[in-house]
């Protein structure tokens, strides 16, 4: 199974084949942006056990304390090569996002996760390096080629280049040796490495020339002075490496079990292949070595903390204790005091940041601050006798270092320096984690704790922002891929560029959504839609239009599946016909096989109202008008009497009545279409009768016998079971007449001008005013016209079963079929007979027979007619085509299936051109926009650097700074500028304002 197939079979697992959304999954398409509608749609996610939502490429989860099984195997694939848009939120659309872009953009990616604690970072972070090294197999290591066959391997000269323009060699030969080095393989090693390398040269020089040994072609080493050098830098023995490349060791088993070992001389092109899978594995193996090497290097774990405080009570170390922190506090407050984000509160002091306002206490802050260990105890801590302990104090002391030791506020400076320094040069993606209670319980969301967290996180603005432009933005390819289905001018094939089919679609999608021309603008690589109501208008349109393709497509595989089982029947009684010389009309050969060819609405949905009211099978098998021979009306017959252009249809001794003929997967219906009105009781009656009657209703199992002429001729014989006649109607079904003082339909009370009638039909009663049709009920033992209700007419069967000629150039069709469903319903299988001499089986009651007693003969004649009299029919059939017409007809419709067959490869083939030429031009789009984004990056980082890298100043020269500053500056502004510096998290507010900037906020 390919990889986009079982990556659909997972989704499938996973969200179902229809996924049902809660509330919103962007909450940028909230129709209200409010905090109390994040939290509404966050609460109605949650109780659903949904805790992952979008503001646009920001995720958001809610903690829900307890395991769901969302991180399974089958989950991972379900996101893996997905596009986030494609797929619900979920930390793995996350990860996958940033795992696509690094390879796509070539770009260093980061994650972002921020939340108070217990919100659930820890779990996300551990989801999102799962996710990553489940998709990305070894994690960081390097993909070994698999040159696993002697015929890839090539030397240095099989190319015939020995120099590559823009390629220096020796520059990049010094760059491996230094590459090398960086990932700890020391200078021998290295010395080693290109010793095996130099070998493999020289094997790939050693050639070989024809011997005789014995009746056999050898061969020896034509020049030994690459094989001694070869065999010199892989310490071997240049004689028995020779012997081994000229002579092969074979082993076999004697009789008794023994084994026997031989040596068989190689010939010169046998010699020179062990020659070349030999330094095929010698390379593939120190290939191995260095990757081996360069995976334990990726494997060291990188040390680090991330800790924010800033150092400015470093200056505080000549005092101790309480009067440390006051004169610390005092200091700050009276630097910021007047600034808005800034307070003092007893020995506490308060910073109103992003995230909300935090107070701070300076009760043991200088000591914290202090906290080094001095050298003496260092040092005789590190000469320790516990390995352990010497283990984790490796650091060597100095005691002539005459520095004082870095503080706790440096180093957590300095390293979130360099975090702000890494996170720059990464393209950055955020997890929001939101704690849904403080007791840490499930299934409970608690609603002001939640807005508490909604407001510190900024999601409403994040909401706002992102919505001020617009709600949708993508790229046009994604976009042509999502909604192309949309437009004719993109569906199934499209040329044009990405942005070209993205305007198409708009086009074609304005028209059923008139507020596209006036929301949506088009950028340079993308779309942009205003708002969320449009795009989920689009996404409507979208899910509208893809449920009339499955529906096609389901319509469509029925049909194929249906037509070729249908194939193979006309293929097994194309082959009865030739065995019994049965002659073909020029209409049945090679037509199709449809089933069902009554396209009247109308008189379809008539046909399966009186289905449904047996409540049987809906399964139609075959679905066509077609023609019941009847005896004739006139009571004079003459032998001159036809139906194709002969005198009156009343002087013929068969007449054609036209009929419905229904086989379902267990009944044969025969059914007439209304052109004539049942006998009525009241002439005054405004009645309308149905448009189809049912005329006979028959079990498959009641059809005994197909029969046919072996003329080619329309006609087809049913031989039906017939069944005994009532010695008495059956009233068991009747309703007592003292259970009805009302009728059963109008609710009328019955009196003397309202009389009361049984329905021999249903057995209810009703009064006159809706019972006055008359129509014989034989399955009841009704066999003259009784009173039935009205709305039941045509309802029942009025036919008694008895053998039928019916007449239809689908006479093939209708035989294959209907023996095929009766082997299916009841496992049997009927016979097809053939004989030009036919007499019917009637019904026993005359009066209710619709078929013609007479002996039936077909006769070939010039053309088709109906003669006969009374006791014998004639009918006549025109000839048949002849076999070489059929064989060249086979032979003409054979080239035209190989025809159309060759004209469908040629437009896959078209169609997998053009879209291998978009994906081409997507791809050098997709280049052109890294080389921008790198050139973007290094200027900036080019700017930093000329700029200055942030100077580390003391804390006293820093407050003298900010001292300085403040006395020039004017107004809130100058504290606020005093407030971002390093006295206050200047590198947290760097990190924050840099990452804005990354997100496009101002």
């Amino acid at each position: 199974m390919s990889r986009s197939k079982r990556a659909g079979a997972a989704a499938r697992q996973v969200f179902g084949d229809e996924r049902t959304v809660v509330g919103v999954d962007d909450l940028v398409l909230l129709s209200a942006v409010s905090e109390s509608a994040i939290l509404e749609n966050l609460k109605m996610r949650h109780a659903a056990d949904v805790i992952y939502a979008y503001i646009g490429h920001v995720l958001v989860v809610v903690n829900p304390y307890k395991w769901l099984d969302i991180y399974d195997e089958a989950s991972m694939r379900a996101y893996t090569h997905k596009a986030r848009i494609d797929v619900p939120p979920h930390v793995f659309a996350t990860a996958e996002e940033a795992y696509r872009s690094m390879l796509s953009e070539e770009d260093n990616q980061c994650v972002i996760i921020s939340g108070e604690s217990g919100a659930g970072k820890t779990e996300a972070s551990k989801q999102i390096q799962n996710y990553i090294a489940g998709v990305s197999g070894s994690g960081a290591g390097v993909d070994k080629l698999q040159l696993d066959r002697a015929d890839r391997f090539e030397y240095l000269r099989a190319s015939g280049c020995y120099a590559v323009d823009d390629v220096d060699d020796a520059a990049e030969f010094e760059d491996t040796m230094a590459a090398m080095q960086h990932v700890g393989i020391k200078r021998k090693q290295i010395e080693l490495v290109l010793q095996t390398v130099a070998a493999v040269l020289h094997l790939g020089n050693v050639q070989f020339e024809s011997q005789g040994v014995g009746d056999a072609e050898g061969a020896r080493v034509r020049d030994r002075q690459p094989l001694e050098t070869a065999c010199e830098l892989l310490g071997l023995s240049a004689e028995r490496l020779e012997h081994a490349l000229c002579y092969k060791l074979l082993q076999t088993m004697a009789p008794g079990g023994k084994v026997e070992s031989y040596e068989v001389p190689q010939n010169p092109s046998q010699a020179q292949a062990q020659r070349d899978s030999l330094a095929k594995a010698v390379y593939d193996r120190l290939f191995d070595f260095l990757v081996e090497r360069i995976n334990h290097a990726l494997d060291r774990p990188a040390p680090g903390l991330f800790l924010v405080l800033d150092d400015t009570v470093r200056t505080m170390h000549s005092r101790q204790g309480d009067a440390v922190d006051a004169t610390f506090l005092e200091k700050a407050a009276s630097l910021h005091g007047a600034h808005a984000h800034f307070s003092k509160r007893g020995r506490t002091f308060e910073i109103k940041h992003y995230a909300g306002d935090v107070q701070y206490s300076v009760d043991g802050f200088g000591d914290a601050n202090r906290d080094f260990l001095s050298k003496d105890i260092a040092l005789i801590v590190g000469e320790s006798a516990n390995k352990l302990v010497r283990y984790i104090f490796p650091e060597e002391v100095d005691l002539t270092d005459k520095r004082i030791p870095h503080t706790a506020g440096y180093r957590i400076r300095t390293q979130c320096e360099a975090l702000v320094a890494a996170l720059m040069d990464c393209t950055p993606h955020y997890v929001r984690c939101i704690k849904s209670n403080d007791q840490k319980q499930p299934n409970k969301l608690d609603d002001r704790r939640v807005v508490h967290q909604i407001k510190y996180l900024g999601l409403l603005e994040n909401v706002k922002v992102r919505r001020a432009g617009y709600a949708y933005r993508g790229d046009y390819g994604r976009f042509v891929d999502r909604f192309r289905l949309l437009s004719k001018e993109t569906y199934p094939a499209f040329r044009g560029s990405d942005k070209k089919g993205a305007q198409a679609i708009l086009r074609s999608a304005a028209k059923a959504l008139l507020q596209l021309e006036r929301e949506v603008q088009f950028g340079k690589s993308m779309v942009f839609i205003q708002t969320p109501e449009t795009f989920f208008a689009l996404e409507k349109l979208r899910e509208h239009r893809i449920g009339s393709f499955a529906a096609r497509i389901q319509k469509a595989w029925k049909r194929y599946h249906g037509r070729r089982h249908l194939l193979q029947l006309s293929h097994d009684i194309t082959k009865l016909y030739a065995a019994n010389s049965k002659q073909r009309q020029r209409v049945s050969i090679y037509r199709p096989f449809d089933a069902v060819y009554l396209r009247d609405d109308a008189v379809h949905d008539a046909v399966m109202a009186i289905i449904r009211h047996y409540g049987d099978s809906e399964k139609i098998v075959f679905l066509d008008a077609v023609e019941k021979a009847c005896p004739a009306a006139a009571s004079t017959l003459t032998a001159a009497g036809t139906t194709n252009g002969g005198p009156a249809a009343d002087a013929a001794p068969l007449t054609l009545q036209e009929r419905v003929l229904v086989i379902t997967d267990s009944f044969l219906y025969l059914m007439e279409k209304r052109h004539w009105r049942p006998a009525v009781v009241d002439p005054k009656s405004t009645f309308e009768p149905p448009l189809v009657y049912l005329r006979r209703r028959l079990p498959l199992g009641a059809v005994e016998e197909i029969s046919m002429s072996t003329l080619a001729d329309p006609y087809l014989v049913l031989r039906v079971r017939q069944e005994p006649l009532a010695a008495e109607p059956d009233r068991s079904h009747w309703v007592d007449d003292k259970q009805a003082v009302v009728c059963m339909a109008t609710g009328k009370k019955f009196g003397l001008f309202n009389r009361r009638h049984h329905c021999r039909y249903t057995g209810r009663i009703y009064c006159s005013d809706v019972c006055r049709m008359l129509e014989p009920v034989p399955d009841r033992g009704f066999y003259s016209p009784v009173r039935v209700y009205d709305k039941v007419i045509g309802l029942f069967s009025t036919e008694l079963p008895e053998d039928q000629l019916l007449a239809s150039e689908k006479k093939t069709e209708i035989a294959v079929t209907l023996v095929d469903a009766i082997r299916a319903a009841t496992k049997a299988v009927i016979p097809i007979t053939f004989s030009d001499s036919v007499r019917l089986r009637t019904a026993p009651n005359a009066a209710l027979s619709r078929s013609p007693t007479q002996q039936l003969q077909f006769v070939a004649a010039a053309h088709d007619a109906i003669t006969g009299d009374r006791l014998n029919v004639q009918l006549l059939v025109a000839s048949g085509v002849p076999d070489e017409y059929i064989r060249k007809r086979r032979k003409r419709e054979k080239a035209r299936r190989k025809k159309l067959e060759r004209q469908r490869e040629e437009e896959l083939a078209l169609r997998a051109q053009r879209q291998a030429a978009r994906e081409r031009e997507r791809e050098a789009e997709r280049v052109r926009r890294v080389a921008e984004k790198k050139a973007k990056k290094q200027a900036e980082k080019d700017a930093r650097r000329q700029a200055g890298a942030p100077r580390r100043t003391s804390s006293k020269g820093a407050m003298d700074q900010a001292r300085k500053f403040g006395e020039a500056a004017q107004g809130p502004s100058a504290g606020a500028a005093a407030l971002n510096g390093p006295q206050f998290g200047g590198a947290n507010n760097e990190l924050a304002a840099a990452l804005a900037r990354r997100r496009g906020d101002k």
